[in-house]
């Protein structure tokens, strides 16, 4: 549906089904409310409808998008793909990706065609997924079958890369094709239960089915207000058809403020436990005042605005040996003028 309106450059669906004046894309259709019926009921278009809009100038990509296997592998985890192994020939082609095996990398050593690297971690990953090169039906296909299948056989490292890399892919598709609202909501549901993780039970706590709602019904008394085309029935009013989509908007919005609170959190990682980490780790809010401080000063504020001084970090005397002055790039020469915070930051000896 969204494609069809990005096509036909209108923002909603009354537009096409409008009985005066018709829209160049219904030209020759009896009046009905076809394309808002799909929409409400969130059905499956009509033959008629599909193969109609499909025979339309400018409009065939929308039935094959509207066809393709990405569909089948959102509802089903694992679908019934016959021409699975042809299509991925296809696409590792396309997209110049290869199938190496371990034996692979043993003989491109042993021929001094490839560095042998194998007691090292330090090269870069073997395949670099820039994500707008698969800003397309098939490329998101492709990514997901190739993390479905490291998952399955449990290549571990390289499912977390692909995973990775089809959030990212995600978060640049809605951006690329313009998602708004209802529909980059559903995006957003899609990306994290479908895509990214298998999770088609998610449902989201009550406090956010409450929060959406606040939020929809906040949009509808703006728009009711000042759009131009005023929404019809205030949602307090809807039946049938009406209510049950506008259970969906909150279900889908919801969805989304889960999400968005799971990403923010606070980050943070697991590591070994070293004298430096455990004194930063230990020392941080206190760093974290000093750093602000030090920030005040080197964008021009003196002492007076910044208030009074802090007391000097105390950091253990083999740590405070160590320490090294850090280079400062041309950014910071340019701005801070050749100042940086170990400067302003006091330190002493304990």
């Amino acid at each position: 549906m969204a494609e069809v309106l990005a096509t036909a450059q209108v923002e909603n669906v009354q537009v096409l089904d409008r009985h005066s004046p018709r829209h160049p894309l219904m030209r020759g259709q009896s009046p009905g409310r076809r394309f808002e019926t799909v929409l409400l009921d969130g059905y499956t278009p009509p033959r008629e409808l599909r193969e109609h809009v499909a025979r339309q100038h400018g409009y065939a990509a929308t039935l094959s998008a509207y066809k393709h296997s990405i569909w089948d592998h959102l509802a089903v985890r694992t679908p019934h793909f016959p021409e699975r192994t042809a299509w991925l020939t296809r696409q590792l082609t396309r997209f110049q990706i290869l199938r190496v095996e371990p034996t692979d990398d043993t003989h491109g050593i042993e021929l001094g065609l490839v560095p042998d690297e194998r007691d090292q971690d330090l090269s870069p990953p073997p395949l670099e997924l820039q994500v707008k090169r698969f800003l397309s039906l098939d490329g998101l296909l492709l990514l997901l079958l190739l993390y479905r299948e490291a998952q399955d056989v449990g290549h571990r490292r390289q499912a977390a890369q692909l995973r990775e890399a089809l959030h990212r892919l995600g978060h640049e598709w809605a951006i690329h094709y313009r998602y708004q609202g209802e529909v980059k909501d559903t995006w957003r549901f899609l990306l994290e239960t479908r895509i990214v993780d298998w999770a088609p039970g998610f449902k989201p706590a009550a406090d956010a089915m409450q929060r959406a709602e606040q939020q929809l019904l906040r949009e509808y008394d703006f728009l009711a207000r000042y759009a131009p085309t005023k929404p019809r029935t205030p949602p307090a009013q809807l039946k049938g058809r009406g209510e049950r989509r506008w259970r969906r908007r909150v279900l889908m919005r919801a969805c989304s403020l889960h999400y968005e609170g799971v990403l923010g959190l606070a980050q943070f990682e697991y590591r070994d436990a070293t004298e430096t980490y455990a004194w930063l780790t230990a020392h941080r809010e206190q760093i974290h005042r000093h750093r602000t401080r030090a920030m005040e000063l080197l964008i021009g504020l003196d002492e007076l605005e910044v208030g009074a001084a802090l007391d000097p970090l105390v950091m253990p005397t083999s740590l405070y040996d160590e320490r090294r002055r850090p280079p400062v790039v041309d950014a910071e020469e340019h701005v801070f003028g050749g100042q940086n915070l170990f400067d302003l930051i006091p330190v002493r000896r304990g």
